[in-house]
């Protein structure tokens, strides 16, 4: 919808990753990129992750 603002959030189901591996994560990243050029508007980027996993 037109003017309207969403929050959006990925978070796997019980902890588990969201990103299969780094190339996984990076095409994530480039996805986002690529939306934001185009026109989308983020007032808020975090990407956060378990250290270890």
């Amino acid at each position: 919808m037109r003017g309207a603002i969403y929050h959006v959030m990925n978070r796997g189901d019980r902890r588990e990753a969201i990103f299969l591996d780094e190339d996984d994560r990076r095409r994530f990243i480039g996805t986002l990129a690529e939306r934001l050029r185009l026109g989308t508007r983020a007032y808020a980027v975090r990407l956060l992750w378990q250290a270890g996993r």
